[in-house]
């Protein structure tokens, strides 16, 4: 004798509830971006970021700038740049490597210091 197969039984689930879309947003934090005008000097400008770059250091409220060189740069175009505030301090002295006078930061993340020379440390 010939055995018959049955077709597989399915269940389906028929609800009055409309479907819903969720939006899912990645963890990740707005991306800051850092000017700097024309017109202004470049310690005034680092300054000025610093001032509104959060510390994450206990009892400290933003990052603080010890500029400890008389050399300054005038900028002469709009500056922009994306990402955290050492990020941004490390790309606009890169534009400096090359003048008479390049300058380096030395950052200490711990206190949010950052020590600006015309000297490499």
């Amino acid at each position: 004798s010939q055995g018959v197969i049955a077709p597989p039984k399915t269940t389906t689930l028929l609800t009055d509830k409309p479907l819903t879309a969720m939006k899912v947003t990645p963890n990740t934090k707005p991306v800051q971006t850092w000017q700097i005008e024309k017109g202004i000097t470049l310690k005034d400008g680092v300054m000025a970021w610093a001032i509104k770059s959060h510390c994450i250091a206990p009892g400290v409220k933003n990052w603080t700038v010890y500029w400890q060189t008389p050399v300054n740069y005038q900028i002469d175009a709009p500056l922009k740049f994306s990402g955290d505030f050492k990020s941004a301090l490390r790309s606009v002295l890169e534009l400096y490597q090359s003048a008479k006078k390049p300058l380096y930061a030395e950052t200490n993340t711990p206190q949010c210091v950052v020590i600006v020379k015309d000297g490499r440390f």
